[in-house]
């Protein structure tokens, strides 16, 4: 009875060993790419000639601004923590970076943990017809080329 006890203690604590191991390697793979993207971002504008990053296809292709353009650029400005300026590149992003980085820990917290804990607000399909019903306005308002609209657009 006692070996029992023993090898079934053991293969237990072998068991949580593994769990925990294969936390700790997600969790350090999600930090390495988080760092990396960071470093990356920090390290590189957007803005400059010859930079890595590309274009937008739509801006590039039909010389539209979608609801995306300048968010590579308007990252780069938020981790500088030059706020103003990232809002002139994607104020959209900007505004919604908050979200984005809850939704993005819990997508990491289910994935370290095994979990499939939701997002309630993401779970009702009013909000997201409101989500989507302002990122297309905002895209259609940032290419009016009215005075207003035009401080949606981000600078060339």
């Amino acid at each position: 009875m006692l070996f029992l006890w023993t090898y079934t203690s053991f293969k237990a604590s072998l068991k949580k060993g593994t769990i925990m191991k294969k936390r700790l390697i997600k969790t350090a793979g999600i930090f390495a790419i988080a760092f990396g993207t960071f470093f990356y971002f920090f390290n590189n504008n957007p803005s400059q000639e010859g930079s890595a990053f590309i274009r937008c296809p739509s801006n590039a292709l039909l010389g539209v601004n979608c609801p995306g353009c300048g968010s590579q650029r308007a990252l780069h400005h938020l981790f500088h923590l030059e706020i103003e300026q990232a809002l002139q590149y994607n104020g959209l992003l900007i505004l919604f970076f908050p979200l984005l980085m809850y939704v993005l820990a819990i997508w990491c917290y289910n994935f370290i943990f095994n979990q499939h804990k939701s997002i309630r607000l993401l779970n009702n399909n009013r909000i997201l017809l409101g989500f989507f019903i302002i990122i297309v306005v905002y895209g259609i308002l940032r290419n009016i080329a009215i005075y207003p609209f035009t401080l949606l657009a981000p600078p060339l």
